[in-house]
C-alpha cells in the first residue's frame, strides 16, 4: 500500500515483519513501514533493530490481527524512540453500512485514536463504496477495486470497468463423435458429433475445478462451454459454434461478456465463491502482460 506523502512515498507491510530476512528489506528501503498488531509485535521489531516509523493495527471488532489497547502500544513506542505515523483497522461487514457491527467498529475506530495525531485507514473497497466520507480516514485502502472489479452488488457502484484479464491459448482442435468421453472422470460424455478446444491453462494456473462442465470461456468470438473436468495444466471447451484456430487467446474472464463476477455465478458450494479468490489465485507461472491504454 503506498502512502503519497510529499515526493516521497511510503509503503505499508499490512503484516508484521517476521523475521530476519523481513528486516533486512526494511532496513534496505527505508520507505517501506510496518505494521504492528500487538506489543508482542513492536518487542520483536524493537530487539531486531527497526528503526522505521511503524502503524498499528487497531482491533475494533473484526478478531482478527490488531491491538485494543493502543496506549500500551504508543507508551513502548516512545521509550524506545520508534515514531507511529498512523492507524489502521478492517471492516468486517463494509458491505453492510447499517449492520450494527459496522457501526460500533467506525465508532471504536475514531474512539481508539482520538487525541493521537495518527493518519488514520478504515475504509476499503467496499467502505469507499458504502460509508460516508467521514468515516474512511485519511487513506482508503483499496484492493478489489483495484481490479475494476465492484466490491458488492447491493452497495453503490463506483462506476469501474476490469482490468485483468486471465487469458490461454489454443493448443489443439479435436472432432468428437456422440458418445466420447472428455477428461477426468468422464463426466463429460459427447450428445453428438461436435468440436472441443484444449486450452493451456488449468487449476495450476487460477482455473478452478469448480467450472468443471459449468464454466464459460470467450473464444472466436462467442462464448464457449467448458466441458470435462478442469485439469491441472488444461481446460477444455466445446467449440461447435465458435470460429476457432489452434493458437488463438480464449478468455476465462476480465472481457465486457465475461465478468470474473459471471465465473463466481457458475460456481456451486458453500460458501459461494468470490472474485477475490479468482483474482488471487492466478499461478505464479502465468506471465503477467501490462498493456497501456
Amino acid at each position: 500500500m503506498d502512502i503519497l506523502s510529499g515526493r516521497h512515498p511510503k509503503v505499508l507491510v499490512l503484516s508484521p515483519p517476521e523475521d530476519d530476512e523481513a528486516l533486512a528489506l526494511f532496513r534496505a528501503h527505508s520507505a517501506l513501514r510496518p505494521v504492528i498488531a500487538d506489543l508482542a509485535h513492536l518487542r520483536a521489531w524493537i530487539a531486531r533493530g527497526g528503526k522505521q516509523a511503524v502503524w498499528v493495527k487497531l482491533e475494533t471488532g473484526m478478531h482478527r490481527l490488531g491491538e485494543a489497547h493502543p496506549e500500551r502500544l504508543a507508551e513502548a513506542a516512545e521509550r524506545h524512540g520508534i515514531p507511529i505515523e498512523g492507524a489502521l483497522s478492517h471492516l468486517a461487514l463494509a458491505d453492510r453500512p447499517q449492520h450494527p457491527l459496522t457501526q460500533a467498529q467506525v465508532r471504536r475506530f475514531q474512539a481508539l485514536c482520538a487525541g493521537r495525531r495518527w493518519m488514520r485507514s478504515l475504509a476499503n473497497s467496499a467502505g469507499l463504496a458504502s460509508l460516508p466520507p467521514e468515516a474512511w480516514g485519511d487513506l482508503v485502502r483499496v484492493g478489489i477495486a483495484l481490479y475494476g472489479v465492484e466490491p458488492a452488488a447491493r452497495i453503490r457502484r463506483l462506476g469501474l470497468r476490469p482490468v485483468m484479464e486471465l487469458q490461454a491459448r489454443v493448443l489443439q482442435i479435436k472432432s468428437l463423435e456422440a458418445g466420447d468421453a472428455v477428461s477426468y472422470d468422464a463426466s463429460f460424455v459427447a450428445p453428438k458429433p461436435m468440436r472441443v478446444a484444449v486450452l493451456a491453462a488449468g487449476y495450476a494456473d487460477g482455473v478452478p475445478r469448480g467450472l468443471s462442465n459449468r464454466g464459460m470461456v470467450e473464444l472466436g468470438g462467442a462464448l464457449c462451454p467448458i466441458v470435462g473436468r478442469v485439469c491441472m495444466d488444461y481446460t477444455i471447451v466445446d467449440v461447435t459454434h465458435a470460429c476457432a484456430r489452434e493458437g488463438d487467446w480464449a478468455s476465462f474472464w476480465g472481457t465486457p461478456g465475461l465478468p470474473v463476477e459471471d465465473a463466481c455465478a457458475r460456481m456451486v458450494g458453500e460458501p459461494p465463491e468470490i472474485p477475490y479468490t479468482l483474482l488471487s489465485n492466478v499461478g505464479a507461472r502465468v506471465v503477467r502482460m501490462a498493456r497501456k491504454e
